[in-house]
């Protein structure tokens, strides 16, 4: 038989090639207590741009679209030791993100927390310092208000952002209720400081919809980003409730603000790329109303790259020795580390189901790594990729076993 040696390749061969189905654990997930690192989303350009296809090993080419102005981004998450004394609500929580709550026209600072575990990845709930806010536009009494009460609320069941393992066709559901505690200030409807109640129940499906290469523009210049990664869609529905003393908000009242009673709506429906060693999407896709492209958000990781501020991402092929090849039980990787960071070997199958996957830890300079075959496998060709820490492929190959 033909003896298969990868040596040097061109980023071209890349794209062309097969990419494992890869799966990503806990293990995999790069946030911890002691990790000073966040994520941030940058707008994309999005002419020429198209929503993902699904299915198995997808080549989504997104290396044409450039970063849109005004520069919109967000920091994602910290540690949540970042943020001082820690609600008892949220004892178990491990990060902690800022942001505004919107309701209406009315904004004000909250701050969700965060839980990771074996698991998965998981909202636990949130705080928020609320506030008070005039209605004269939407009421025309000069004197009325609405008024949030600060609180600390905890969901009834966490909102999983990431159940691990991932890996083709997971899915997974978050059902839970929140309620926030409101008072109404309206004269044309008696109301002094009255009590309201705003109940929300929300339902997340998440589903893996596809695995593959994802191409992305290189922020520093020169050939695109090529990463191996799974295709996650969500979407998220809302139903309202609102009460007024205790008892259903009249329907004239809530006209004024522009709210149905058990209204069903659409919070949620957006596309994400996950690749291993990042805690957030390398990307993000929101269709828009018409079923087109709505936004597009590129991932800022500052720890990993994929910023114009630090350092970039090495997209150039890693000289690989692979040997025996036929071989009848296992194979042997020689390739020079450039870092010390983990990088994995992934050996998968022809329909792209991971065979095997060995983690290459601590280790920088030439490496000789040794991966078996199970012994029941059958004879045939095998593929294999070699991904660096931020999951971008650094070389892959054919192997052939013959038994």
């Amino acid at each position: 038989m033909k003896q298969f040696l990868l040596s040097v390749l061109c980023i071209a061969a890349f794209s062309q090639s097969m990419t494992a189905q890869i799966t990503i654990n806990r293990a995999d997930f790069t946030i911890n207590s002691t990790r000073l690192d966040s994520s941030s989303y940058k707008l994309s350009t999005k002419t020429g741009a198209v929503l993902p296809t699904f299915g198995a090993n997808q080549v989504w080419d997104y290396s044409a679209l450039k970063d849109s102005l005004p520069n919109v981004s967000k920091n994602y998450y910290y540690p949540v030791a970042n943020f001082g004394a820690i609600p008892t609500a949220f004892a178990d929580a491990t990060g902690a993100i800022n942001y505004t709550t919107v309701f209406q026209v009315f904004q004000y600072p909250s701050r969700a927390y965060l839980k990771l575990d074996a698991t998965g990845y998981a909202q636990l709930g949130y705080i928020t310092q609320g506030g008070k806010f005039p209605l004269t536009a939407i009421s025309g009494g000069p004197t009325d208000s609405i008024y949030f009460s600060a609180a600390t609320s905890r969901f009834t069941n966490p909102e999983t952002i990431y159940k691990f393992p991932m890996t083709a066709n997971s899915v997974w559901k978050s059902d839970y209720k929140d309620s926030s505690n409101f008072q109404l200030s309206i004269a044309a409807f008696g109301l002094n400081k009255t009590a309201g109640l705003r109940v929300a129940k929300y339902s997340f499906t998440d589903t893996i919809v596809g695995w593959g290469t994802l191409k992305m523009r290189n922020p520093a210049g020169g050939a695109a980003l090529s990463y191996a990664v799974l295709l996650k869609r969500e979407i998220g529905t809302q139903l309202d409730s609102f009460f007024v003393n205790g008892a259903p908000a009249p329907a004239q009242l809530l006209g004024a603000f522009g709210l149905t009673q058990g209204a069903l709506s659409t919070v949620s429906a957006y596309f994400s790329f996950l690749g291993i060693g990042f805690n957030e999407p390398f990307m993000s896709i929101y269709p828009s109303s018409t079923g087109g492209v709505g936004n597009i958000y590129r991932g800022i990781l500052p720890a990993l790259g994929l910023t114009l501020d630090n350092k970039q991402p090495i997209d150039v092929p890693v000289a690989t020795k692979v040997y025996p090849n036929p071989t009848t039980e296992g194979v042997n990787f020689e390739f020079k580390k450039t870092n010390a960071a983990d990088w994995n070997i992934m050996l998968y199958n022809a329909a792209g189901q991971i065979i095997s996957i060995q983690r290459v830890s601590a280790v920088q300079g030439n490496v000789n790594q040794r991966v078996t075959f199970d012994s029941a496998l059958p004879s045939g060709t095998y593929f294999y990729n070699l991904l660096d820490e931020t999951s971008l492929i650094r070389a892959n190959g054919k192997v052939v076993l013959n038994r």
